[in-house]
């Protein structure tokens, strides 16, 4: 590796560590447990079966299982077809709770950024930096 990519790097890991709302690898991973479960306990398709069904690659779907990547389409598909039920509340996961899982917010620096840019337009300056 070049010192020449460093700071392109530096500038998209920084900015990823800005986001307020992040998705990791352990998050996605726990989703895609919670379908193999279902899977195992209910239907107990193939990833073949079970892409077939939901109208997607079977790479794509394997991609879910391993906590790669958050496919809206696939996930619906997903929870329609396999009814993974939520341990805690002994009901259907609904699409709400599997993003909620999925995610990971920091609230406290959301509100402080909100009390920032309240804070600078009651003393009538601008929030742009």
């Amino acid at each position: 590796m070049t010192n020449s990519l460093a700071p392109s790097v530096a500038k998209r890991l920084t900015h990823k560590a800005n986001l307020l709302i992040q998705v990791d690898r352990a998050s996605l991973l726990k989703v895609g447990s919670i379908f193999a479960k279902a899977n195992q306990e209910g239907l107990n398709l193939t990833q073949d079966e079970l892409a077939t069904i939901i109208g997607c690659s079977r790479g794509s779907l394997s991609n879910v299982f391993l906590g790669k990547s958050f496919n809206q389409e696939i996930i619906t598909g997903l929870l329609i077809l396999l009814e993974p039920i939520n341990p805690e509340t002994n009901r259907k996961y609904s699409y709400e709770e599997i993003y909620k899982l999925a995610i990971k917010i920091d609230s406290d620096e959301i509100q402080r950024r909100f009390d920032e840019i309240r804070k600078q337009k009651l003393l009538g300056g601008s929030a742009d930096k």
